[in-house]
């Protein structure tokens, strides 16, 4: 159709097709970077004893503090939820009691995004790892807290969760 009667139609925009997540890739992805020397920036705190568990987030399912601030209420508990399903089916099984003493948690965001430094990307994993047993509190009295953001590829981000004995 041709003249001033005609409607340009807009080309269709062509998205990405959704990628499905692996934990192993993006496990393995995290200890091939931890494994290299940090950029002066960054500073990755010494690990306090033994490894409890390791966890393997998306980025979707870890916003950042301002993102999660004015989400509706069905938004966030939507998003808990995939956050805990997918820490439950990492686990073997769940811990039968809390950790004991102050048990350090690392939070590793892997993106080619860098948020600002107080982001609290970690708040929905932590409160997790308080669901499935593994602390009592996330409070700094009951928890070692570390969270930082470490640089990715685009599209090959996650969020890796660490918890150690603290001993």
């Amino acid at each position: 159709m041709t003249g001033p009667s005609a409607r340009a139609v807009p080309k269709a925009r062509r998205q990405a097709a959704p990628q499905t997540f692996s934990v192993k890739d993006a496990l393995l992805r995290a200890s091939c970077q931890l494994a290299q020397d940090p950029p002066p920036w960054i500073t990755r705190p010494a690990k306090r004893g033994y490894m409890v568990a390791r966890f393997a987030l998306p980025l979707t399912c870890c916003p950042t503090g301002h993102m999660m601030r004015h989400a509706p209420g069905w938004k966030l508990g939507k998003l808990k939820g995939q956050c805990m399903a997918l820490m439950s089916s990492q686990l073997e099984s769940r811990p039968s009691c809390p950790l004991e003493g102050r048990p350090q948690v690392l939070v590793m965001r892997f993106s080619s995004v860098e948020p600002d430094g107080y982001a609290d990307f970690g708040k929905i994993p932590v409160d997790c790892l308080k669901k499935l047993g593994f602390i009592v509190d996330d409070s700094p009295r009951r928890i070692e807290l570390h969270q930082w953001t470490e640089k990715s590829a685009p599209r090959a981000g996650c969020v890796v969760v660490e918890v150690w004995s603290g001993r």
